[in-house]
């Protein structure tokens, strides 16, 4: 629950933050037009496009990955665990 409410203060901080600051209003210019902060140059739609699905592409991928790396650590401890309890003695009485 603490841990919680600390990560809850310290993104609400950061909104904060990036609100009076001007650079979310800045990101989201650069997301919706493809306007460079800064300058009065913006991105061609095509050019966003191809940024914005290359994007999605790679954190899909890595999100994936993650998940297949996950789940190929939990069947190895999985594995070992019923290997390790088969070589060990049974109990005589283990049930009463």
């Amino acid at each position: 629950m603490k841990k919680s409410i600390i990560t809850t203060s310290i993104l609400f901080i950061i909104a904060i933050i990036l609100i009076e600051s001007g650079a979310l209003n800045a990101l989201v210019m650069f997301l919706l037009m493809g306007q460079i902060p800064g300058t009065s140059y913006s991105i061609p739609a095509s050019g966003m496009l191809a940024l914005l699905s290359a994007t999605t592409l790679l954190i899909t991928a890595g999100i994936i990955t993650a998940k297949t790396q996950h789940n190929t650590t939990i069947r190895r401890l999985i594995k070992k665990h019923l290997a390790h309890k088969s070589r060990m003695p049974r109990r005589r009485f283990g049930q009463i």
